[in-house]
C-alpha cells in the first residue's frame, strides 16, 4: 500500500513538474508573442513617423504654393488697380480736351456771331449812305432846276 501510494506521489510530482513546464513554457511563449507585438507596434510607430513626416513636408509644399499664388493673385489686383486709374485718367485728361473744344467752339461761334453784327452794321452804314447819296442828289438836281 505504501509502494503504490509512493508511485501516486510521484506521479503526482511528474504530474506538478508538467505543469511547471507547461507553465513556464507558456510564460516563454507569452513573452516572445509580447516582444514580437513590441517588435510589429515600433515598426507601426516608426513608418507612421515617416508618414507623417512626408505628409509634413507636402503640407509644407502646398502652403509655399498657397503663398506664391496669393502673391500672384495680389499682383494681378494691383496691376488691375494701376490700369483702372490709367483708364480714369486718360478719361479725365479727354474730358479736360473736349471742355477745352468746345470752350474753342464757342469762342469761334461767338467771334462769327460778332462778325456778322459788324457785317450787318457795315451794310446798313452803306445803305444809310446811298439813301443819303440819293436824297442829296435828288436835292441837288431840284436845286438846278
Amino acid at each position: 500500500q505504501s509502494g503504490h501510494y509512493g508511485r501516486e506521489s510521484r506521479y503526482s510530482c511528474c504530474t506538478v513538474a508538467a505543469k511547471k513546464c507547461r507553465n513556464l513554457n507558456m510564460k516563454i511563449m507569452w513573452e516572445h508573442h509580447m516582444e514580437h507585438l513590441l517588435h510589429r507596434h515600433q515598426a507601426d510607430h516608426s513608418l507612421l513617423q515617416h508618414q507623417v513626416k512626408r505628409i509634413q513636408h507636402q503640407v509644407e509644399r502646398i502652403q509655399h504654393q498657397v503663398d506664391h499664388t496669393l502673391h500672384q493673385v495680389e499682383h494681378i489686383l494691383l496691376r488691375h488697380q494701376v490700369e483702372r486709374i490709367l483708364h480714369w485718367h486718360q478719361v479725365e485728361r479727354i474730358q479736360h480736351q473736349v471742355d477745352h473744344t468746345l470752350h474753342q467752339v464757342e469762342h469761334i461761334l461767338l467771334r462769327h456771331q460778332v462778325e456778322r453784327i459788324l457785317h450787318r452794321h457795315q451794310v446798313e452804314r452803306i445803305l444809310h449812305r446811298h439813301q443819303v447819296e440819293r436824297i442829296l442828289h435828288r436835292h441837288q438836281v431840284g436845286n438846278i432846276q
